[in-house]
């Protein structure tokens, strides 16, 4: 889906077949407005995923409502992991990266 939509962006912007995805999507000298397809869905996924445990009604967080996604990508899953990795992030801190101190 996306290769099919991002030749027509190509294709109605002129430019070359040959410019990848990052040229089209990424923060260059082009900065286009523009996400690819997958990605907008995958956010639109988790956010409803963080609307439904955060929401501040108490009926709707015990309800455990499930989001439906693809066999491939789960979005309760993602967000799970992405949840604990900030949660490790906070405990072990941030480390030191090269020589800077």
């Amino acid at each position: 889906m996306d290769g099919i939509a991002n030749s027509h962006i190509r294709k109605w912007l002129g430019l070359p077949r040959c410019l990848s995805e990052t040229g089209l999507f990424g923060r260059n000298i082009l900065q286009l407005p523009l996400q690819s397809i997958s990605l907008g869905y995958k956010q639109g996924k988790t956010r409803l995923v963080q609307d439904l445990r955060e929401s501040t009604d108490q009926l709707m967080r015990s309800a455990d409502a499930q989001v439906r996604t693809g066999g491939k990508w789960k979005a309760q899953v993602e967000v799970d992991q992405a949840i604990s990795r900030l949660q490790h992030l906070e405990v072990v801190c941030r480390v030191q990266a090269g020589q800077t101190g």
